[in-house]
């Protein structure tokens, strides 16, 4: 098999896994004659389109002319290659997957994939604890209330906060399975050579949680509270890569948009987790941040994958405006249908949103000017330029709502 897994690993996994349980795990489907229907999500679906098949094993939606077996339903669903797909059945068959190129990893040590997804995703909870409840958070509430960020936003997304402390977070994992070496291979710790220990890799930010498209914690973006900033601290930290998160494979927020991206067939692509945040308090589901680093091929292969239509929505700063559109241009040349939404600055001010779309068959392009009140305002005005619409009205912005570029 060319995945390097053996070749009676897929026949095991389709024998244990009913594909009329799998895709009514998602799906809700109802049994007409021999055949289960249900909408389609990925295709604006009045009447029940996709057909499953349980003699067959099948699964088909003729308006989208997609279908196949279990493994394509969940590279279609989850946006993955069959490697990927494969591994995810494995799990839910119990069906253990063995590489002829690697050895085992042994549960619960730091090369430990499933030890580092668990250790991740406690870690979230944590921080996301720790914000809603503890009084050391005071002044994080505080913050993200100054911002415009509401208390549901912040559930959503599982905003958290760490202290200004070295040992918060290696404090708290001594009552876990989680050894120091398992929270350094996540980048939650770092290791000091010169002391021969474990120490806090964020201190006094507002944490923030990137998923992946299976819901899996991979990697954290820090804040830091105004009053710990100094020369010492940058204004945000991000995860390093490691065996678990790349920057360039994931995305901020695609685990909340992602059933609205696949129903759409639309993506708008923001710089900053807050950007996402708000955009989504604004009405408009379909948002995701590139993180740190600017969109890149492996980030337009995802992207192709689950959207036809991308919006790229970009400060006109130092960071977005020198990289938009021009360096960007043979990237997103791939891509079906792109509209870039660009607030300009002019003599140090920001006066306005320049939205631009370029059609990559035929190389049109076109431009027009938008009042704007940052790129969340700019993501109301681009998402209903996406559905046909005009100009939508706005509710009113929260104090720094609108400002919210991390």
């Amino acid at each position: 098999m060319s995945t390097g897994f053996q070749d009676d690993a897929k026949e095991q996994i389709r024998q244990m896994v009913d594909i009329v349980d799998l895709v009514g795990q998602s799906i809700n489907l109802e049994r007409r004659g021999k055949l289960f229907l249900g909408h389609c999500p990925w295709h604006t679906d009045n009447r029940p389109s996709l057909q499953v098949d349980p003699n067959r094993q099948t699964w088909k939606c003729w308006p989208c002319n997609l279908g196949g077996d279990i493994f394509s339903f969940i590279m279609q669903r989850e946006g993955v290659e069959f490697r990927e797909a494969l591994e995810l059945l494995a799990d839910i068959a119990g069906v253990e997957l063995k590489s002829s190129n690697r050895p085992k990893a042994a549960p619960g040590s730091p090369d430990d994939k499933r030890t580092l997804f668990r250790a991740a995703g406690w870690a979230a909870e944590l921080f996301h604890h720790h914000l809603l409840h503890s009084s050391e958070a005071a002044a994080a509430r505080q913050y993200l209330q100054n911002r415009g960020i509401t208390g549901d936003s912040i559930k959503k997304y599982k905003v958290g906060y760490t202290p200004n402390e070295w040992e918060f977070l290696l404090r708290e994992s001594g009552r876990t399975e989680f050894s120091p070496q398992v929270l350094h291979a996540c980048a939650l710790l770092g290791y000091s050579e010169k002391r021969k220990k474990h120490y806090d890799f964020f201190r006094g930010r507002i944490m923030f949680p990137i998923h992946d498209t299976r819901d899996r914690t991979v990697a954290f973006g820090g804040r830091i509270l105004p009053q710990f900033a100094d020369d010492k601290n940058a204004k945000y930290v991000n995860s390093p890569e490691t065996k678990i998160f790349s920057k360039s494979d994931n995305l901020y927020g695609i685990d909340v948009a992602l059933d609205a991206i696949r129903k759409g067939g639309k993506v708008l692509v923001m710089e900053g987790y807050t950007d996402v945040i708000m955009a989504s308090q604004y009405g408009i589901s379909n948002v995701v941040a590139v993180l740190g680093t600017a969109i890149n091929e492996i980030h337009v292969r995802n992207l192709k994958r689950l959207a036809d239509v991308v919006t790229l929505v970009l400060d006109g700063d130092d960071a977005g405006g020198k990289e938009s559109p021009g360096q960007f241009g043979g990237v997103l040349c791939e891509l079906p249908d792109l509209l870039v939404a660009l607030r300009p600055k002019l003599g140090g001010c920001f006066r306005g949103w320049r939205r631009c779309w370029r059609w990559a068959r035929g190389g049109r392009i076109g431009e027009s000017s938008t009042g704007g009140r940052g790129p969340a305002s700019a993501a109301v005005e681009a998402g209903a330029a996406m559905a046909g619409g005009g100009r939508p009205s706005l509710p009113p912005a929260a104090p720094g709502a609108m400002s919210s570029h991390p």
